[in-house]
């Protein structure tokens, strides 16, 4: 019998080098660090937009309150006018002030 010389087939390992590694482990750091520095300017954004929020909701409570009052003011029996009381500012709100 002959000897035939097959060729010996290598099994390829898929691994990770060095290298590789280092270069996920130095990409992952290089997130995290720009994450880390704008985290705070993003929470300052946050509470800056929201306390203007705030402001512009006691705004328009405000003028509600308002209008409500012009409504009350306007429409009061005409009992509670004594001829020594008059209108000021011609019509809009109704104060009575003494003469």
């Amino acid at each position: 019998m002959k000897a035939t010389s097959q060729p010996v087939k290598r099994k390829q390992n898929y691994a990770f080098t060095l290298v590789g590694l280092f270069v996920v482990v130095s990409f992952v750091g290089l997130l995290a660090g720009l994450i880390t520095l704008m985290v705070p300017r993003a929470i300052e954004t946050a509470k800056k937009v929201k306390a203007k929020g705030d402001m512009l909701a006691i705004v328009a409570a405000i003028k509600a309150y308002k209008w409500s009052m012009v409504f009350t003011l306007d429409h009061r029996p005409s009992g509670l006018l004594t001829p020594s009381h008059r209108k000021i500012g011609g019509g809009g709100l109704a104060l009575g002030v003494v003469v």
